[in-house]
């Protein structure tokens, strides 16, 4: 009778966890086909079509001038070409798949080694959770790095678990590739897996065989990242007081909790916006974070009365909290004591870790069906509210970005010659125009740049577009006639002029 009930019980518990992840997969196609169907690129997602329109030499020039690792834009440009070979030359929908590659990779990962590892059952919350969760729909689909960080950073942490249960030389050298995968996609990334790097040491530093294993893994990835070190040197120091990032503040930190547990809402769309993110549904993500926190009481008062193995599972998933604290720790201590260099969507590639533990907790407690319950409602009520608004974001967001791009084409004919100071522009307007030659500098002054364009034999015999977020413009000292004056994107002004 006691084995007919277990084994009802381990029935029960492994259809769930299968309908969870069939579930989960039910939200990646969602998110995939409103991802495609209505894609709203806004500014980096402009630098990033940008960047990757230009020849590897010209990306590594401008790529060193920017704040990341060039790494994913160097793996966008080569799937790019690997899809024009195959005729498919749709670059926004190339563009969203190569961001959705990596949470396929993570629903892999769900169904091979941490089923395997953690169990179904776990497997099929976190299938759930990496996709549905708040506002990992958006990355999942948005044209830039945090995707394939999220990917990265979670499997390292599998590979944590695998090196913690058999310190293997191909258990090693995984951690070790990936690490250094994660480095060249984002800084903090970078910093997450040092963060791994230090955890292990305190594991192994007793050991000599395995602490050989950990030193050569340091410097294997030191090595591997060493071409790049002058140029993320570079970078870092470049970063000055008046970089766009906003200083640290109280508001700010709760701001982490609002970006990573409150579902996804839509502030008015605008292409120039850093997030299309505030704080709502407050009521929703003070629940989960109280679920959250509530797995984690319960945990340390029953740990005695659970199984060596239930136990490292969980000290496992509690220490992935610890790095998911430990990571934004770091980027606030940097940003307080030189210049703010740490925004909330770098929480993103973390959120792999974050939801894994939880998804570990949260099984853990299937035998107490008054909290497992309760808690997987709310996990679900959230999922819905995400999706329903990610799918309202993207219609809103697209019908932006068709704004952009229709007046771009609509306004600037092939071929013509456009002036602007302003570097957004510059990034719509290759991401737009048709073989436009451009014409951009930093100058403290439109006219000044205007002056300067004016002198080059490349304009001749084209039709020339000034482009200022100057309200009013007077060319008269410059010899050259205004032939037509309309509205911008940006609140920019449109000017078509000519040579007197």
């Amino acid at each position: 009778m006691e084995g007919d009930l277990l084994y009802k019980f381990e029935f029960k518990k492994k259809n769930l966890g299968i309908a969870l992840f069939l579930l989960g997969i039910v939200y990646l196609v969602i998110a995939s086909y409103y991802g495609l169907k209505f894609p709203g690129l806004w500014h980096d997602e402009i630098y990033t079509q940008a960047i990757v329109n230009i020849s590897f030499s010209q990306m590594l020039e401008r790529g060193i001038s920017n704040v990341h690792p060039l790494g994913y834009y160097i793996g966008l440009k080569l799937f790019k070409k690997l899809c024009f070979m195959i005729n498919f030359t749709d670059v926004e929908a190339i563009s969203i798949i190569f961001s959705l590659i990596p949470m396929y990779l993570l629903y892999i990962l769900s169904a091979t080694k941490i089923r395997k590892n953690f169990g179904l059952l776990t497997a099929g919350i976190f299938s759930l959770c990496i996709i549905s969760m708040p506002i990992l729909m958006k990355y999942a689909t948005e044209v830039r790095m945090y995707s394939w960080g999220l990917f990265f950073v979670t499997i390292c942490f599998l590979y944590m678990w695998e090196i913690k249960k058999n310190s293997n030389f191909k258990n090693w050298a995984l951690f070790t590739i990936f690490t250094i995968c994660s480095a060249y996609t984002h800084y903090f990334t970078a910093v997450t897996c040092g963060v791994m790097y230090l955890i292990i040491f305190l594991y192994v530093f007793k050991d000599k065989v395995e602490l050989k294993k950990w030193v050569l893994s340091v410097i294997m990835a030191i090595l591997a990242y060493s071409s790049w070190i002058p140029y993320a040197f570079s970078q870092v120091t470049s970063v000055s007081s008046d970089y766009w990032i906003d200083p640290i503040t109280l508001e700010t930190i709760l701001n982490y909790f609002y970006f990573m547990f409150n579902p996804m809402t839509q502030i008015v769309p605008n292409s120039m916006a850093h997030e299309f993110l505030k704080p709502k549904f407050e009521i929703l993500g003070l629940i989960l974070i109280l679920s959250l926190l509530a797995l984690l009481v319960l945990y340390i008062i029953n740990r005695n009365d659970l199984s060596e193995e239930a136990r490292d599972k969980n000290n496992f998933a509690i220490l992935g909290w610890i790095i998911v604290v430990a990571v934004p720790a770091i980027g606030v201590i940097i940003s307080l004591i030189k210049t703010p260099v740490f925004y909330m969507r770098y929480l993103v590639p973390l959120l792999g870790i974050l939801w894994l533990g939880f998804s570990i907790l949260l099984e853990g407690n299937y035998d107490k069906k008054k909290i497992f319950y309760p808690i997987l409602i709310i996990v679900l009520v959230i999922g819905v509210v995400s999706t329903v608004n990610f799918i309202d974001y993207s219609q809103n967001a697209h019908d932006f970005q068709s704004y952009d791009r229709d007046m771009v084409l609509n306004e600037i004919p092939d071929g013509s010659a456009i002036i602007t100071n302003d570097y957004h522009i510059k990034l719509l307007i290759e991401s737009y125009a048709k073989n436009p030659q451009k014409f951009y500098k930093k100058k403290p002054t439109i006219l000044g740049n205007v002056e300067d364009s004016l002198d080059s034999k490349k304009i001749e015999g084209k039709r020339i577009f000034v482009i200022s977020n100057e309200s009013d413009l007077n060319f008269t000292d410059l010899n050259v006639s205004v032939v037509q004056k309309k509205p911008f994107v940006y609140d920019d002004t449109l000017y078509e002029i000519v040579k007197n």
